[in-house]
């Protein structure tokens, strides 16, 4: 890290950095038909409600208990464009 001259800072931040990206997550892109969900905000986390658990991605099912954190989102007047990456843990 270039800018980082406390080394206790340094290993923090890569510790951090180790336990977000050690394993794979799941990542959705979702676009919504209506300007109903353009208050999120990008580190909001959301859960799924009602999901068919018959639809699987990558072979898992979602679950209401797997949290997802807006990662990206894009708002338009009369949509959304909201990127979610999967956490890990139980955050519900």
């Amino acid at each position: 890290m270039p800018y980082t001259l406390d080394t206790t800072t340094a290993d923090n931040y890569g510790e951090a950095l180790l336990a977000w990206f050690k394993d794979q997550r799941q990542v959705l892109t979702v676009e919504t038909i209506r300007a109903t969900y353009n208050y999120l905000e990008v580190s909001d986390i959301v859960n799924f409600s009602n999901w068919d658990s018959n639809l699987k991605i990558f072979g898992d099912t979602i679950s209401t208990a797997d949290g997802y954190m807006v990662t990206q989102i894009t708002k338009f007047p009369n949509k959304a464009r909201i990127v979610l990456t999967e956490v890990a843990g139980n955050i519900a």
